[in-house]
């Protein structure tokens, strides 16, 4: 009788474990595939076109359109609420909107918060634009918040920047720390979300990794971290 009894908690304990990690996987792969999609947008020869194709594959995930004359943007959501339902992860979001103006894309928004109900989640927020009406020369810049050594505020991060800004920034700005979406205690501060952009110095500071159009002068004299 104890042995039954220790076998069927066995095999609750291992069918608990086989379907967290199932749940982690799915939920893990769903995330990485969305910042792939998000990064083909930015290399592909027709960013409108396939940003419709994107909205045609996340329709389920739609929740809202905004219209003003000729501008409109999409809103889609995805959660992991598998996870977070039981407790098995903080809730946390991704949230990916579009923005046109008439029928040409503008701009692509990311943001992801880690811990949604906790005080200071931490949250980053990505834009890229694709300047479908500007000439080359007006539209090229990356803005970077926070900023610079040792700043404090760890917990809110935001990153934009333009198709003509270089390569090596754009990739940056889309590497988001999908483990964050999965993970049993979520992630703590910017620097977990978005590392390529910014470095955990302590426990309540973090510093910039990349040059922006947001540096002072005294800024650009100091050495990146490592």
């Amino acid at each position: 009788m104890r042995m039954r009894i220790a076998g069927t908690i066995g095999l609750t304990v291992l069918t608990f474990f086989a379907v967290w990690g199932g749940c982690r996987l799915y939920l893990q792969m769903r995330a990485n595939g969305l910042l792939e999609d998000v990064r083909a947008l930015d290399t592909s020869p027709d960013p409108t076109a396939f940003s419709s194709r994107l909205t045609r594959k996340y329709e389920n995930h739609f929740v809202s359109r905004t219209t003003l004359g000729s501008y409109h943007a999409d809103r889609f959501l995805f959660t992991n609420r598998v996870l977070s339902t039981f407790h098995l992860a903080p809730h946390s979001v991704i949230s990916l909107m579009f923005e046109y103006e008439g029928n040409a894309l503008r701009d692509v928004h990311v943001e992801f918060t880690s811990g949604v109900f906790k005080e200071n989640s931490p949250i980053v927020a990505i834009s890229q634009n694709f300047c479908p009406n500007q000439p080359p020369g007006e539209c090229d810049y990356f803005a970077l918040n926070p900023h610079g050594r040792d700043v404090g505020e760890t917990w809110n991060g935001m990153a934009a920047f333009t198709r003509r800004v270089k390569p090596e920034i754009r990739r940056a700005g889309w590497e988001l720390n999908t483990a964050c979406f999965t993970a049993f205690r979520g992630c703590k501060n910017i620097s977990e979300l978005l590392p390529a952009l910014w470095k955990s110095t302590s426990l309540s500071t973090v510093s910039s990794r990349m040059r922006s159009d947001s540096d002072s002068i005294a800024e650009r004299a100091e050495p990146l971290p490592d």
